[in-house]
């Protein structure tokens, strides 16, 4: 099903997932079982089988391409759905992948990017503060709080 409904990868490049897909078999009612691909005489059906959600048949097996195991290197932070807007086209450069996370009834999005880290370079080091217990927790005190207040004004 996911490769079927389009789903999409984590950055700006990153193709969807369906382009991954180099073969599949996909049962139908009225053909049987159909063995698809990119090297077909005319891959048409293929192409559109990777994106049919179903409509031509249930996918029962499919073969991707694999890309090499790599290392990324994440940074992760909390911003407002603002500062997301204002500079989402420079996040898209500074990161190959990128999540975001909007977090219901508050005005905060979970930002997730990474990088690659290149073979035999070290890892990257940690760029977190040294903080006390109580300071890492005050962003989520923070969160609950105004999730609490927004709660309390729906009611």
């Amino acid at each position: 099903g996911f490769v079927s409904v389009g789903a999409h990868g984590t950055g700006a490049a990153v193709p969807p997932v369906d382009e991954q897909c180099v073969a599949l078999k996909i049962v139908t009612p009225a053909k049987g079982t159909l063995e698809l691909s990119a090297e077909d005489a005319d891959p048409s059906l293929f192409r559109l089988a990777r994106v049919s959600m179903g409509t031509l048949g249930a996918v029962a097996e499919l073969t991707l391409q694999l890309v090499d195991a790599h290392r990324l290197h994440e940074t992760t932070y909390v911003a407002s759905r603002e500062r997301v807007r204002r500079e989402h086209k420079d996040t898209l450069k500074r990161f190959q992948h990128v999540r975001y996370m909007w977090l219901p009834y508050t005005d905060s999005v979970i930002v997730v990017g990474s990088n690659p880290v290149a073979k035999g370079d070290p890892d990257p080091p940690c760029e977190l503060p040294a903080l006390s217990e109580a300071e890492r927790a005050r962003p989520m005190r923070e969160l609950l709080k105004e999730r609490d207040a927004a709660a309390e004004a729906r009611l």
